[in-house]
């Protein structure tokens, strides 16, 4: 079965996708974004965890350009967003990464400049 540019679905990944609310708008804002062609179990994390392009173009213009699906997914379950990172940059944090920027979500501040 072909269902948004995927082929060859069986009818439970159909099935999963609309109840997760995978939409067509959904793949291609990922796409337009620059994740396109996700395996249905990334479009599904992403959808759960409501990784949106407007939630990547956030992430990109604080610095976060070349970001995988997975670090995308990581970020918003531990609540990182632009705002965390302009506040934490504000402190004084050295965030270069996202995996600072989770690092300093999970951990806390480690990274205040010395000096």
């Amino acid at each position: 079965m072909t269902w948004i540019g995927y082929k060859n679905l069986t009818n439970d990944e159909v099935v999963r996708l609309a109840v997760i609310d995978v939409t067509l708008a959904h793949v291609r804002g990922l796409a337009q974004a620059g994740y396109p062609n996700l395996s249905i179990d990334d479009m599904v994390r992403t959808r759960i965890h409501k990784v949106t392009p407007e939630y990547i173009k956030a992430m990109k213009d604080v610095g976060f350009v070349t970001v995988s699906e997975d670090q995308l997914v990581r970020m918003r379950i531990h609540k990182v967003d632009a705002q965390f990172v302009r506040d934490a940059r504000a402190d004084g944090l050295t965030i270069q990464s996202p995996g600072d920027a989770v690092d300093l979500a999970i951990h806390g501040p480690r990274w205040r400049r010395r000096g």
